[in-house]
């Protein structure tokens, strides 16, 4: 017999079955019942209920419980369906192997809640070979409280990259023995927390089957653009291996290309115009055949403003150039902008010739003003334009550092040990380990952090360019017309309501108005065009701008062109 418990404890529906048993040491048998109308997990809605299994024959008793949810995840074409409907993904890292109090259940539901409100709706459980000896990891501990949270993650199939090859020769030495080795050490460890439903994909072997055309866009979300190394074969037939042990779930490679049922790759476009960096996923939208995540994605880089142009590591130890960098967009007003503290910072690391000591996450040139500036426009613009194309994945935006920092380290008592509790146990923990990116919990936000929640959240609303809309054009004709539109976003679960008023305004006076209102589905976009006659007889330059005030549900959003 099976009893099902919903969330609040209370008995919610029965099953029975009856089936014979041999005597034996081990066997399985099926039982499946039908329910027509359980309440489905999702997105910020953590339906949950307990199975209760109650084994009752002769001389033998039985009661097992197992929590579980409902929920269905598949790909079709480009996009992502959650439980039927469209769900293009917001993603952020999950930090399991970065951090401090990692096996905490505090220090997780710190990092979930605070990644959901600053408009994250899916975490990468970065797939590092944690079969490797001295390595631990608390992924179930994850996947049980995004369960709980009702928040979706990859969960780790375990990296197959020692068993393809051997990291001295770089030779390809999969067979039918490693191959066979691997294949019961990944479903050992799958079994763990398969029957989670916040695990919605698996990921697996980071950085092993990228290959140098993989950020061309005209190559992002194709299949087989390349000949495939004994390697990349070798993996093929490993994903296979997942999806028959799994065939309810996708499967990727961190940077892994096509091997996988989704494309990605660390899309690091560095200082490439910004014009282009918006439309490089065009192609992608008009054939592009997979999802595609940006599964580690430059914002630009820091080490991009470097000297140095060999490397991470080496690029690091080399001088800073920010503000140069800075001024091919901003001008003057890039040198304007550089302090005293920045300079000095340069001075105290030079090492000799052209060696600094490292500048890795260094929080003094991260916090610059021009360097926030550049940030602040790269970021804004990307996610605006790339969530406008439709992206599927989104865009995983490297290092925090860029965007938070950490000024309180305040540590906070959790009480005495409770039997049963899961987890490591800490008498204490950091202050901001209880809710990331939150400044009440210590946390500061950089300008360009502002910048990424305003434009990542679960809905947004700009103006943007007509009929293109990266188009930026903004120099025009007195006497002539033109075009802009609105563009709205709704990438919660459920229909919205949305309302929005525009005006344009030449030399202080509003030349044109217009509104709306109207309902907004799930992973759509909108877009209203604006039509702009301007005045006759303009003798000298005259500036105008276009305001929006818009409301999405109950969000609130303005823009400025």
């Amino acid at each position: 017999m099976t009893d099902i418990l919903g969330a609040d404890g209370k008995l919610e529906k029965t099953f029975s079955a009856e089936n014979k048993l041999e005597a034996k040491y081990l066997q399985t048998i099926k039982l499946a019942w039908k329910w027509e109308d359980p309440r489905l997990w999702d997105f910020r809605r953590p339906n949950l209920y307990t199975l209760r299994l109650k084994v009752d024959s002769e001389g033998f008793k039985d009661d097992y419980p197992q929590v579980f949810g409902f929920r269905e995840f598949w790909i079709e074409g480009r996009k992502f369906l959650l439980n039927g409907t469209e769900f293009r993904l917001r993603p952020n890292l999950a930090p399991d192997q970065w951090g401090g109090n990692l096996g905490s259940i505090s220090y997780i539901e710190g990092c979930i809640n605070g990644m959901m409100d600053v408009g994250f709706n899916f975490a990468e459980l970065w797939p590092w070979d944690h079969d490797k000896r001295g390595e631990a990891h608390y992924r179930e501990l994850w996947a049980e409280t995004a369960d709980r949270l009702g928040f979706p993650m990859s969960g780790v199939a375990l990296s197959v990259n020692q068993y393809i090859v051997n990291f001295a020769s770089w030779a390809c030495i999969w067979n039918d023995e490693r191959k066979a080795k691997w294949t019961e050490r990944m479903t050992a460890e799958m079994r763990r927390y398969r029957n989670h439903p916040s695990i919605i994909m698996w990921a697996t072997s980071a950085n092993f089957f990228g290959q140098q055309q993989d950020q061309n866009p005209r190559f992002i979300g194709m299949r087989d653009y390349y000949d495939k190394t004994a390697k990349a074969m070798a993996g093929l037939d490993a994903m296979e291996i997942i999806r028959k042990y799994d065939p309810t779930r996708p499967v990727f490679t961190h940077h892994g290309a096509d091997i996988g049922d989704v494309h990605t790759c660390n899309n690091y476009l560095c200082m490439i115009p910004l014009q282009e960096r918006e439309e490089w996923i065009s192609h992608w939208v008009e054939k592009g055949q997979m999802p595609y995540i940006a599964i580690e994605f430059g914002t630009p880089l820091f080490p991009t403003y470097h000297r140095g142009r060999c490397g991470y590591g080496n690029s690091i130890v080399t001088e800073p150039l920010y503000t140069e960098w800075v001024a091919a967009y901003f001008g003057r007003a890039g040198y304007y902008r550089e302090t005293e503290e920045y300079r000095h910072r340069i001075i105290g690391a030079f090492q000799g010739g052209q060696l600094y000591s490292s500048f890795h996450a260094d929080p003094v040139l991260l916090k610059q003003l021009h360097f926030q500036d550049l940030q602040d426009l790269f970021i804004r613009n990307t996610w605006r334009s790339w969530r406008t194309w439709g992206l599927s994945g989104g865009m995983i935006p490297w290092e925090n550092a860029q965007r938070w920092t950490v000024e309180a380290i305040d540590e906070v008592a959790t009480g005495n040990f409770k039997p049963g509790a899961r987890g490591s146990y800490m008498s204490s923990v950091k202050k901001s380990f209880l809710k990331f990116y939150s400044e009440e919990h210590g946390w500061k936000a950089y300008s360009s952090g502002q910048t990424l929640v305003s434009n990542n959240s679960d809905t947004l609303a700009w103006i943007a360019g007509y009929p293109q809309f990266t188009d930026k054009t903004h120099n025009f004709i007195s006497g002539n017309s033109t075009k802009k539109q609105i563009v709205l976003i709704n990438d919660t679960r459920t229909l919205q309501s949305y309302s929005f008023e525009c005006e344009v305004i030449i030399d202080g006076k509003q030349i044109a108005k217009t509104s709306g209102i109207g309902e907004i589905v799930p992973a759509q976009n909108l877009f209203v065009p604006i039509e702009i006659s301007f005045p006759p007889r303009l003798n000298e330059k005259t500036d105008g701008k276009i305001l929006l005030n818009a409301l999405i549900g109950d969000a609130k959003h303005n823009d400025v062109f």
